[in-house]
């Protein structure tokens, strides 16, 4: 356990943040302080796993010694910060107590608005891809629509839940700037609520507990006002926890919560209250565990820490309150859209998607070295040290709750999703500072510093001590804490999701690849009408597709998933086959407005697939690095089923002039003296010379299909045929026998104009026959479809 608790030590860099603290304090200068050479830079992680092993250890030799120490009857000395008080002395300390957490939570509030709300000019900070995905997903929940059924889920829907309850409390269901203020002061509220959970959870961990006859020694403890302080503090001003983290913080909520409520039914007695305080334990981890699936780790922690301590009948009603939480989170989006959906997108997805990995990395080590969360680590760090001290040193003050197993044995697994994913996002490490805080509040537990005090009989004498020692440890960190408030104070202002909203002047959907356009807009994202489902995670969802997830079996997916046979890399390989470009173009379909901004949209998409939405419509403008794009209503713009199994969607008419796609502007115009719509491209008799006429065309397989050859017609006002090309789709490569049903492709046919045409109106039409028989496929009981009109002027 020693080995493991200085190994932990040596990742957590221990040694060099202590040194560049004191150096700070001796010199006054603050800023830059993790950049400051010490002699302990050398003195680090010798491979990436390193941290893992040695906290692996760590807690084999805790588990090891508490186990071998499990029948010593050791009474608490009544001294101490958690020993007896008179009534006086507990008022008293319940006063400071509520005070300190006042104060967390007031620091707790400052970091995260800071953060997270306007500025005074009305800006609110930047957010991030992941955090509009998921206000995107809440709204259309708040609106009636579900996951996995109405729109892609890549993760468990919880935290949609959660937030979609903020966005009808703000009466804000469609989203907008009023949304968006909701959805984060939900997130704020969320984490004071688990700030004031960490304070109740923490006290619980650390507190003494003194025997009274009973058979199991541990039924007399008080609450451990030092430690429960510190940790809310330490969860309060970590930087990293109180920035956007949209699905850690309602995941750490619900962990909290269930910690919380599990500890607290062992203050009730005995009775159905005590048992269904269990049951709740168990309903909100399983809340935690559908937020984000990391959560697991502190459920199963708990569960750990029960058959540890052979607290059978607890196990058991912890994890039926697991199982009906679970069921009555998912139970309605399993009959909605099916288990084999639900499965595919929250878990299978997850299993199969291809990560960015990086090799070799220590990621622990890097966080450590962050100064967002470097005091949070470092204090951890010592406790890990100084709780192998306190079990290998004999003493009388041994009996504890041991409660604290659980914030360790939590972070073993979290620690091992970060080190063997090797896969890492900023906003991953937030659940890990959830059990990092509580393990921190340790510093002020009189359990812990037992050994060390173990000659002082003084209840106010141990008690100072206790005190001083942490809080010299915690002024030592200051520099540290000093470091993460320049951090958070640094957000950068939002300077796209407004000025595009402010850019529409209608309410039609948006076909976007980020979906914050549209939810801080207040309107809906386009809708697929493959699936039927709105394009919210755009990137999630081409990936899926690409991998055939929405069409293989489940066998298949789950012995893929179990054979770790895991795409590794970036996914824009991904990304860019033909599948997922061509049916997230066809949200064009229903789409009024189109935004490709050069940060999500253009690494998502190919080449081809910016000049479909280009032909789509017209540019409005580039707004940042976003160009909008207004779409042309046009009632063609739909899915067409061939007789013989294919759909076909024609997307836009346009010309190409020396290899550059959409040359000339298209205008929406009557159709003689119809009442119908068309696009119509004008060019001089001279200018039309040198053009070829585009046709682009979506194609998606629902059956087996023979080959095919697709036709572009030019016809004058006589009804004459004046120019035609004849190919195979995708420039004659395709062959649609051996297309498969669900496959999906982008199409463009160039028809060169011919020198000389006379002045006049000619329509495009274009259709398919069979490339054997020469056969004309209907298009729904037509020949052909009149994709547009050409005018040449003279």
């Amino acid at each position: 356990m020693l080995a493991g608790a200085i190994g932990l030590a040596v990742a957590f860099h221990l040694p060099a943040r202590l040194w560049q603290s004191l150096a700070a304090l001796g010199g006054g200068q603050f800023t830059g302080l993790l950049d400051r050479a010490t002699p302990f830079d050398r003195l680090t992680s010798p491979h990436p796993l390193f941290p893992l092993v040695a906290l692996a250890l760590w807690l084999q030799g805790a588990l090891g010694l508490l186990w071998l120490g499990r029948s010593t009857r050791i009474a608490a000395e009544p001294g101490g910060t958690e020993g007896r008080q008179s009534q006086t002395g507990d008022m008293w300390r319940r006063g400071l107590g509520g005070l300190g957490l006042a104060l967390a939570v007031g620091l707790g509030f400052l970091n995260r608005a800071a953060q997270l709300l306007p500025d005074g000019a009305g800006r609110f900070p930047a957010s991030d891809y992941d955090e509009m995905v998921y206000f995107q997903g809440a709204s259309l929940i708040a609106q009636g629509h579900l996951p996995y059924r109405d729109f892609f889920l890549a993760h468990p829907p919880g935290a949609e839940f959660l937030y979609s309850l903020c966005l009808k409390l703000g009466l804000a269901d469609g989203g907008g700037p009023n949304g968006l203020s909701a959805a984060r002061w939900g997130e704020i509220g969320l984490g004071l609520l688990t700030i004031g959970g960490v304070f109740w959870v923490a006290g619980w961990m650390w507190s003494a507990r003194t025997t009274d006859g009973h058979s199991d020694g541990e039924k007399n403890n008080r609450f451990a006002w030092g430690p429960g302080l510190a940790a809310a503090f330490v969860y309060a001003a970590d930087a990293r926890a109180a920035t956007i983290a949209t699905l850690e913080a309602p995941a750490n909520f619900g962990a909290i919560a269930g910690l919380g409520l599990y500890f607290g039914a062992e203050r009730v007695a005995q009775g159905r209250l005590r048992k269904g305080l269990w049951l709740a334990a168990g309903a909100f981890l399983a809340l935690a565990m559908l937020c984000k699936l990391p959560a697991l780790a502190f459920g199963l922690a708990l569960l750990i820490y029960l058959v540890f301590k052979r607290e059978c009948p607890r196990l058991a009603w912890v994890l039926g309150g697991m199982a009906a939480g679970g069921a009555i989170i998912l139970g309605p989006l399993v009959l909605a859209a099916g288990p084999g959906e639900v499965l595919r997108q929250a878990v299978l997805f997850q299993l199969l998607r291809p990560q960015e990995v990086r090799e070799g990395l220590d990621q622990i080590g890097r966080l450590a070295d962050t100064p967002d969360n470097a005091l949070t680590f470092w204090l951890a760090g010592l406790v890990f040290l100084l709780l192998a001290l306190r079990l290998i040193w004999p003493g009388r003050t041994r009996a504890s709750s041991h409660g604290w197993l659980v914030a360790a044995l939590a972070s073993l697994p979290l620690m091992a999703v970060l080190t063997l994913g090797k896969s890492f996002h900023p906003w991953y490490y937030v659940q890990m500072a959830l059990p990092l805080a509580l393990l921190a509040g340790g510093l002020f537990s009189a359990t812990l510093w037992g050994a060390v005090l173990e000659g002082t009989t003084s209840r106010r004498v141990k008690a100072a001590l206790t005190a001083g020692l942490g809080l010299g440890l915690v002024v030592a960190g200051g520099p540290l804490l000093g470091g993460q408030w320049q951090e958070i104070h640094n957000a950068r202002p939002d300077e796209v999701y407004r000025p595009v909203a402010a850019a529409l002047t209608d309410t039609a959907p948006i076909l976007e690849f980020d979906p914050g356009y549209s939810f801080v807009a207040g309107r809906l994202p386009a809708r697929l009408p493959v699936t039927g489902k709105f394009l919210v995670d755009s990137a999630g969802y081409m990936v899926y597709l690409n991998l055939d997830l929405d069409r293989r079996s489940l066998p298949d997916l789950l012995g893929a998933a179990l054979s770790s046979k895991r795409e590794r890399g970036p996914e824009n390989n991904l990304f860019r086959q033909e599948r997922a470009q061509a049916l997230v173009t066809e949200g064009l379909v229903g789409a009024g407005w189109a935004v490709l901004d050069g940060k999500l949209a253009l690494p998502q998409l190919t080449p081809r697939t910016v000049e479909f939405v280009a032909a789509a419509g017209s540019g409005v403008g580039r707004i940042g690095q976003a160009d909008l794009y207004r779409l042309r209503p046009l009632a063609l713009r739909r899915p067409w089923r061939l007789a013989n199994g294919l759909v076909v969607t024609p997307v836009g008419l346009g010309t190409a002039l020396a290899g550059r796609a959409n040359a000339d502007p298209v205008v929406i115009a009557r159709d003689g003296g119809s009442e119908s719509e068309s696009e119509t491209i004008s060019l001089s008799a001279k200018d039309a010379a040198q053009r070829s006429l585009e046709v682009r065309l979506l194609w998606r397989v629902e059956r087996p299909a023979n080959a095919i050859k697709v036709f572009v017609h030019l016809i004058d006002e006589k009804g004459q045929r004046v120019a035609q090309r004849d190919i195979r789709p995708q420039d004659g490569l395709a062959d649609t026998s051996q297309w498969r049903p669900g496959d999906a492709f982008q199409d463009v046919h160039g028809l060169p104009l011919p020198a000389g045409l006379p002045a006049g109106r000619y329509r495009v039409e274009t259709g398919a026959y069979d490339a054997a028989t020469g056969d004309r496929i209907a298009i729904e009981d037509q020949a052909s479809l009149i994709v547009g009109y050409l005018v040449i002027t003279p």
